[in-house]
């Protein structure tokens, strides 16, 4: 069986930027005494922007089976970068806008072939692309909890710059994701959990070829997030997890299991 092998260069930064336009009332801007935090039908939103940048690891392990032998590939923990673009528009009832790309980085891996006399070393790139549209709404107040209904499209990829025996392939198709937020402290905490599915309706042809896959799979995953928020300065720490299964004519299914776990410090700008 022909494995590939991963280490660890460095670690690295993590950049991601995460641009909102977060409701921010009038009405919290004139307050009389004693009505603090009070809202009104007549606010008015005031967008603001927010850039984070921080810490990040990745894995990755692929497993399916093939003519020659099974295929399988752990990454380890690598460094990771990322991306993300979030608009916001509307208080109570609202709709987001969100993009987000991420990657790993310094990755490299190794494939010996029992008859060759040396390894094949190349660099490798798992990475994924997440956009679409979130309409939600508050219970309450623009502080309140909150839940919303995330519906886009996603691709996730592993490439390498050498041929491996495990091929470069993408995995794509439409997600769908449901977000329930808890904000405390008057909005300066906020706690965000999101289950998702990812529909896969395509696939790219070297893989099919090669693992004998089904031509529609699923990926069942989950996004978890702490935020806080300290006037100007915002502290992230994130994790995202999925999993991805795809029928196979090979007795080893195709599985693809990816991990992302990032901290980020941000500056905000009104």
């Amino acid at each position: 069986m022909k494995t590939v092998y991963v280490r660890v260069i460095v670690p690295a930064l993590t950049l991601v930027l995460h641009v909102s336009t977060v409701p921010t009332t009038r009405a919290q801007q004139t307050t009389e005494p004693g009505q603090e935090g009070s809202e009104t039908a007549n606010s008015v939103s005031v967008p603001h922007a927010e850039l984070l940048a921080g810490a990040g690891i990745t894995t990755r392990s692929l497993r399916f089976g093939s003519a020659a032998a099974n295929r399988a590939l752990d990454t380890g923990v690598v460094p990771a970068l990322a991306i993300e673009l979030e608009s916001h528009v509307g208080q109570q009832w609202f709709c987001q806008l969100r993009l987000a790309y991420r990657s790993s980085v310094f990755a490299e891996g190794s494939q010996q072939a029992p008859s060759a006399a040396s390894a094949i070393t190349t660099t490798l790139q798992s990475h994924e692309f997440i956009g679409g549209l979130e309409p939600g709404v508050h219970f309450g107040g623009i502080h309140s909890a909150s839940v919303a209904v995330f519906a886009g499209y996603g691709v996730r990829a592993f490439g390498s710059v050498v041929e491996l025996a495990i091929p470069r392939f993408s995995l794509h198709g439409p997600v769908i994701r449901t977000a329930l937020a808890l904000p405390l402290w008057g909005g300066r905490f906020e706690l965000r959990l999101a289950p998702e599915v990812h529909i896969i309706v395509g696939q790219t042809l070297a893989l099919r070829e090669d693992a004998r896959t089904e031509r529609q799979g699923f990926a069942l995953g989950v996004e978890a997030s702490a935020r806080l928020v300290l006037d100007w300065l915002a502290l992230q720490a994130s994790y995202r997890e999925s999993h991805a299964r795809i029928a196979s004519a090979w007795p080893t299914q195709f599985s693809d299991v990816e991990r992302f776990a990032l901290f980020s410090v941000g500056l905000l700008y009104n």
